[in-house]
């Protein structure tokens, strides 16, 4: 199992109170997407770690002793089921939080998709820091809900949705989540083998989902990692209704 917190490696000092009041005057309380790297109070706390394409952040079942913040890269969360299906739970972007769990176990395996770099915060530092400045507290528990929310959409598509409104919530949701560049685009950082164990599906389905969303000008593939949705509106208008 990964060591991320040995005694070896200096955790940083107790942050100052100039630096909560820098902290609250930075953040303002956000309560859209998770975007706790922005306080200044989480860039002086912790261990910061890279981690190369495939690699293991942590695994299903390791001690659950910190808390992972996304800094750049794409995460996912994967459990392997007993009979070696895989099933991927849940995707992490920068700026959100990867596990803020009370399990004493991880309750996932997470990998990193590219290129990561996340701070590793102790459980019991970032708990602290909640106490003093409510404003962070309102951050970590805004990651809670939109898990949540994610998570909620996730059993809503297995349970009710077809193939095709399936994999149009997620690229929805991943659109929202990354955001676009100047040309509309967003990219998407993981193969279709994941979209797939991630929707209940089989690869060749969200092929051909894929293809049929490109025939009927819904979206424009500008490479295998790059989509734009061509008419956001009208996208989540025919395509959405049920996974509202």
């Amino acid at each position: 199992m990964l060591d991320l917190l040995d005694s070896s490696d200096p955790i940083q000092q107790p942050v100052s109170t100039a630096q909560m009041q820098e902290c609250c005057d930075h953040c303002q309380c956000a309560t859209t997407t998770f975007t706790t790297m922005r306080c200044s109070l989480l860039r002086n706390v912790g261990r910061l770690k890279t981690f190369n394409k495939d690699d293991v952040i942590f695994w299903d079942g390791e001690k659950s002793n910190c808390i992972y913040l996304i800094v750049s890269g794409v995460v996912r969360g994967t459990k392997l089921l007993c009979d070696g299906r895989r099933q991927v739970t849940r995707f992490v972007f920068s700026g959100e939080l990867l596990e803020y769990d009370y399990l004493p176990q991880m309750p996932f395996t997470a990998e990193a998709i590219t290129s990561v770099t996340a701070r590793a915060v102790p459980r019991q530092v970032l708990d602290d820091a909640m106490n003093e400045r409510p404003c962070l507290r309102q951050l970590v528990m805004q990651s809670i809900l939109d898990e949540l929310h994610e998570t909620q959409c996730l059993v809503t598509a297995l349970a009710r949705l077809t193939a095709q409104e399936r994999v149009a919530q997620f690229l929805h949701n991943i659109c929202m989540r990354s955001g676009t560049n100047n040309d509309g685009a967003f990219h998407l950082s993981m193969p279709r083998q994941d979209i797939a164990d991630y929707l209940g599906l089989t690869i060749e389905t969200v092929s051909r989902v894929f293809s049929k969303l490109k025939r009927e000008n819904k979206i424009r593939l500008l490479s295998s990692s790059r989509v734009k949705i061509l008419d956001p509106s009208t996208f989540a208008n025919e395509l959405l209704l049920n996974a509202a």
